[in-house]
């Protein structure tokens, strides 16, 4: 006799809103070790089922048919199965966010992904929300906080959900860094440096946040250096915050010129002598310098209110510019005196001659 074999429709399990899967059959009863490949059996049977891409959670029947299934060895029978229809994977993502420090957390969203058979355009396929919190609040720290979802009274007929996490990033707030401009005078020590700190958020200041350390502020500046512009630049140093960055900006150091004192030597000359050659002492050098090392060239003017007719008296010597020039030194030209004297007049009896026994004559000079 021919022995029976089973041709049995595989239990199958699918998503909901997924396209049926191929379906495919066992066969129970092979003999003599034989398998699928190696029996006699041909064909392919015919398979149906109510359950489609619309059809709700729940076990359909997979009905078989022998189609054109046959066998000269087997007498052949065929059992039906099941599809199971299964909920649906909704994955709802809290929306990522991304702050600065010091700004205020935002009202938390999320989003649902994965609906089939374009019901995301349905109010009724979902019920109720998730329930969205953080661990983030005005003021956290710089830093990443995770968002966390939990089912809350979310359901749905058709879906089940995974859960995912979302992020709160808190970048650092920026802050301005800025180097004071400085000045000082030509060969005197650098002042010390100093900056400003600007852009703190949450009411705080220098010594409310948690700024620590300073900034390195250094020039190539020195006290021999010419008059002129010098960068003050800056590094971080050890400024360091958990909530802050830090944006530098460099400045200058003026250095200006020193003021050398030019002073009118007094001088003294006779009343209707012409006035002597003028001359000056320089007081105010830097750096150990004198007038041959300075760099100053030139010569100062003069002027005076006394001529070859003053009177006795004391006057007025002014220095002014002239020719002098320096790119180090200005120049503060103080006043001298000149002294007329009175000159010397000497008086000389002229020689007189009379005879003997006469009477002097009337002298004179």
């Amino acid at each position: 006799p021919i022995s029976p074999l089973t041709v049995t429709a595989v239990k199958t399990v699918r998503y909901y809103g997924d396209p049926n899967p191929d379906f495919s059959v066992e066969y129970n009863g092979l003999k003599n070790n034989e398998t699928v490949q190696t029996c006699d059996v041909t064909g392919s049977p015919i398979f149906s089922t109510e359950a489609n891409e619309l059809s709700v959670i729940g076990t359909y029947e997979i009905t078989v048919d022998a189609g054109d299934v046959s066998s000269q060895n087997y007498s052949l029978s065929f059992a039906n199965s099941t599809l199971d229809v299964e909920r649906a994977i909704l994955r709802v993502k809290p929306d990522d966010i991304t702050l600065t420090y010091g700004d205020t957390i935002p009202d938390l969203t999320f989003r649902i992904e994965g609906y089939k058979n374009g019901e995301e355009t349905m109010t009724d396929i979902i019920a109720g929300y998730p329930v969205i919190s953080t661990e983030a609040i005005d003021g956290s720290d710089a830093g990443i906080y995770d968002i966390v979802l939990s089912e809350g009274d979310l359901a749905a007929s058709n879906y089940a959900f995974d859960l995912k996490k979302g992020i709160i990033t808190i970048n650092k707030a920026n802050l301005q860094v800025v180097a004071n401009n400085m000045s000082r005078t030509y060969g005197d020590p650098n002042p010390i440096f100093t900056y400003g700190i600007s852009g703190f958020v949450l009411g705080q200041n220098d010594a409310t946040s948690d700024v620590t350390g300073s900034p390195i502020l250094v020039t190539t500046a020195n006290e021999l250096s010419p008059v002129g512009n010098y960068d003050i630049n800056m590094t971080e140093g050890d400024l360091s915050s958990n909530n802050y960055q830090f944006t530098l900006s460099n400045a200058s150091l003026a250095v200006n010129k020193a003021t050398l004192s030019v002073t009118a030597n007094d001088k003294l000359r006779i009343y209707g002598d012409p006035n002597p050659a003028f001359d000056v002492t320089f007081n105010g050098f830097k750096n150990s310098e004198d007038l041959a090392t300075s760099g100053v060239t030139g010569s100062p003017d003069f002027n005076s209110n006394a001529s070859i007719t003053s009177s006795v008296g004391t006057y007025r010597i002014t220095p002014v510019l002239g020719t002098l020039l320096s790119g180090n030194y200005q120049f503060n030209f103080v006043n001298g005196k000149l002294y007329i004297g009175k000159s010397v007049l000497t008086m000389r009896a002229d020689t007189m001659r009379r005879d003997f026994g006469n009477s002097n004559p009337v002298f004179t000079y």
